[in-house]
């Protein structure tokens, strides 16, 4: 315990130095060496970490799409070149398939895809929200919203706990504790809106967005959560590696934030939260 709450405070103090350089160039070389840890512990729990040829293109785009994201900010057409990029990646994808037929599963390779291109488009987006207006508050929303649901489903799941909400994925999850989570991850997203309204005059946030937004984050939270626990259920292991004391790897640490970034990237681009003032 003492392991994770240390590493749980310095954890704490990356985010808060990602807020304050969220437009520079430490913003995009964050996400991208996270993105490489990402995938290289995926690849190894699905046991195509060695087979290079695999895996290759998927590190290849991992890393440059956080920089292509960012050097193209002003004139947004990165998304283009991203679907190009899917694409190649999928061709290769089934050349691998033809290739390595005999040393490696099909479904390694369709999981080593669908996972890939998962974290990819996560830590991408990480970066992408940035662009939108008060992107940075965004993506504090998404950090917040994630932490403050996990850490008080954690503590009302313990105090009230009794009905299981997943235990054949996550055994100590609860509904209880998801239920706790969802409230007080809804509220930190929305008190935190309303102060950055309070000290930012240019910035009018929208409520009623903001509200279904803040019990969107939440849900999203808790599904990404789950579905990376699912695969290591699959693939029999318990955390998706050792870089975090207490806490795991890095997708065991930003499981909730990939599926977070995911949504706050949609939910933005067709209904604002923020609104800069005339």
């Amino acid at each position: 315990m003492r392991a994770r709450i240390i590493t749980g405070f310095l954890i704490g103090v990356v985010y808060v130095s990602l807020y304050f350089t969220a437009y520079t160039i430490v913003f995009p070389i964050a996400w991208s060496v996270l993105c490489l840890i990402g995938l290289f512990e995926m690849f190894r729990c699905i046991g195509v970490v060695n087979n290079s040829i695999l895996t290759t293109p998927f590190y290849l785009l991992g890393f440059v799409l956080p920089y292509i994201i960012y050097y193209c900010e002003e004139l947004h057409n990165w998304e283009l070149g991203f679907l190009i990029a899917l694409f190649f990646v999928m061709f290769l994808c089934f050349l691998g398939s033809i290739l390595f037929r005999n040393h490696i599963e099909l479904t390694q390779i369709t999981t080593a895809y669908t996972t890939g291109i998962y974290i990819i488009i996560g830590f991408a987006l990480m970066q992408a929200i940035i662009q939108f207006t008060g992107g940075r508050y965004l993506w504090a929303f998404g950090i917040l919203g994630t932490i403050a649901t996990d850490v008080f489903a954690l503590f009302t799941g313990m105090l009230f706990g009794k009905h299981k909400l997943a235990p054949e994925i996550s055994p100590k999850k609860t509904v209880e504790g998801s239920i706790g989570g969802s409230i007080f991850g809804v509220a930190a997203v929305m008190i935190f809106a309303y102060i950055i309204a309070a000290i930012d005059p240019t910035i009018h946030v929208r409520t009623l967005r903001l509200v279904v937004c803040s019990i969107l984050i939440v849900i999203a939270a808790q599904v990404g959560d789950l579905l990376m626990s699912l695969i290591k259920r699959h693939y029999g292991i318990k955390d998706y590696g050792k870089i975090l004391p207490g806490h795991g790897g890095i997708l065991d640490r930003c499981d909730s934030h990939l599926a977070v970034a995911l949504l706050l990237f949609g939910y933005n681009q067709l209904w604002p939260i923020f609104e800069l003032v005339p």
